[in-house]
């Protein structure tokens, strides 16, 4: 169910905003707050590809999280914009790919963080990519590979039957 919100932004332009989504499929998320814009745009992901200390992997459906707006999701869980997400990064991944996913995906996994994703080393060799795709959770799950992880225990990747 969408609920559609005129708000005039500083410059007086109406835009149209998404105020909340409803999917009692989704536990974590059952409603979420996102822009209408991703419901009418072709959305192309373009992650670098890392391991991350939480959700394991960086790629496309990670990545998504950039769209939710801050403000909806800040403060409650830690001090991060998008803290909601962190309390169980697995599951709020999940939900958020049941609400929209990338149309198109292109991971630059030119070299690859393999440790997690505010440092730590390179892949060495590098992996020396790009990967592309049009179905996020397999883009990921050769992802997950190409910095020796395995997908079928990263949480988010092995619950979803793409």
């Amino acid at each position: 169910m969408r609920m559609l919100n005129k708000v005039k932004n500083k410059k007086n332009l109406k835009v149209s905003l998404v105020d909340f989504i409803s999917n009692d499929k989704c536990s974590f998320f059952p409603t979420i707050y996102l822009p209408e814009i991703v419901f009418s745009s072709f959305i192309i992901s373009t992650p670098v590809l890392k391991a991350h200390s939480l959700s394991q992997i960086t790629g496309s459906l990670k990545n998504m999280v950039g769209i939710a707006p801050p403000k909806h999701y800040q403060g409650q869980y830690g001090v991060w914009k998008k803290a909601a997400f962190h309390k169980d990064i697995h599951q709020s991944v999940l939900d958020l790919h049941r609400y929209r996913s990338s149309d198109l995906t292109l991971v630059d996994a030119s070299i690859g963080l393999v440790e997690h994703h505010l440092g730590g080393r390179f892949a060495d060799p590098p992996v020396n990519k790009l990967v592309a795709g049009f179905n996020p959770v397999c883009v990921d799950r050769v992802c997950a590979s190409l910095i020796n992880l395995n997908w079928r225990k990263i949480p988010h990747l092995f619950y979803l039957n793409e």
